[in-house]
């Protein structure tokens, strides 16, 4: 360990609360339920009051590298805790199209194990950039920019340095038409694609134009799943169509009400009805919609869903009890039964 340092910024969070937002300013936004001290002029730091159990800690100072560290508290018990913030290192670099012009806005993020509050920048009109405040050792840098596949550049950092040119690629595009039920074109939806399984967007929204066309660039390769949305609707338009980008569509759109399908069922436990019991569905992405409340003296439930594939859930103790798999199409109705509640 090297000479004290005062002024540095001690911050300790629940656990529960790993997941915090980034830098800005110097700034850590987090919830109003984490502790933050100074350092004295002795570099020597008190925190006082923490409840018992594992607890994620920052440490940060102008010139030098933000630090993260877990620890486990027990009740009562008073922790020594030596913390050595590295000097901040910088990594430079250019972002550039295939035809090496510079591109403006692109947003650049850093992820390193065990690290968070990371700096996030943006290239400047010649394409250039700056990453600031890096600790040493293993990153991962994302670039980020519209109309452009995300690029991943892994580092090891051991001195500031430049990162040379990034060089990214077209993002391919989902390109089609959308017509409503008289097949005309359907203008003003707005249209966007997740990732079929973590459900993370991969694009931007785009609307489709006075022609019902769209052009929705991807931000990676693979499959993706399509939604529209109607405008001041909170019904998203699932349109059952898992696209692969680079292709193009011609797609013709059900009214939301109509393209509905309709559920019901009886919930039952030993054969009797279990009313006032929760009920949710899972899709194919892994969201969680309501569903409906049985029937308190019934135990019956019914609930519409856009066409797809769900599993029907509820919560029992608070397991997750998962009662039946099925797949619905625009307007059918399904009767799934009475359902056996075995908890």
């Amino acid at each position: 360990f090297g000479a004290p340092l005062p002024g540095a910024c001690v911050r300790v969070v629940e656990e529960k609360w790993h997941s915090l937002p980034s830098v800005e300013s110097g700034i850590q936004a987090v919830r109003s339920d984490g502790v933050e001290v100074r350092t004295d002029d002795e570099g020597r730091f008190l925190l006082h009051g923490l409840a018992a159990g594992r607890i994620l800690g920052f440490a940060w100072h102008s010139g030098h590298a933000r630090t993260t560290w877990v620890i486990e508290v027990a009740a009562d018990e008073v922790v020594e805790l030596p913390i050595a913030l590295p000097a901040a290192l910088a990594g430079t670099g250019e972002v550039l199209d295939p035809e090496g012009g510079a591109i403006a806005g692109a947003e650049i993020s850093v992820e390193a194990r065990h690290q968070v509050g990371l700096p996030t920048v943006w290239s400047d009109p010649s394409g250039r950039f700056c990453l600031t405040g890096l600790p040493p050792g293993r990153a991962r840098v994302r670039v980020r920019v519209d109309r452009f596949l995300d690029a991943w550049l892994d580092l090891t950092l051991s001195e500031s340095r430049s990162v040379g040119e990034v060089l990214m690629q077209p993002a391919p595009c989902i390109a089609g038409f959308v017509a409503d039920l008289d097949g005309q074109p359907a203008n003003g939806l707005s249209v966007s694609a997740r990732d079929p399984i973590s459900w993370r967007p991969v694009s931007r929204s785009v609307s489709t134009t006075a022609e019902g066309r769209f052009c929705l660039p991807c931000t990676t390769e693979g499959q993706v799943a399509l939604t529209v949305r109607r405008p001041n609707s909170a019904i998203d338009v699932e349109l059952g169509i898992v696209a692969s980008p680079s292709m193009n569509l011609e797609l013709r759109l059900n009214d939301a009400a109509s393209a509905q399908a309709l559920v019901t069922g009886l919930l039952t436990r030993s054969e009797r009805p279990v009313g006032n019991q929760y009920l949710y569905v899972l899709t194919e992405g892994g969201r969680r919609r309501r569903a409906d409340i049985t029937h308190p003296d019934t135990g019956e439930f019914a609930f519409q869903a856009p066409p797809g594939t769900y599993e029907l859930c509820t919560r029992v103790a608070g397991d997750e009890i998962r009662l039946r798999r099925f797949v619905i199409g625009p307007s059918m109705t399904l009767n799934l039964g009475a359902l056996p509640l075995t908890r």
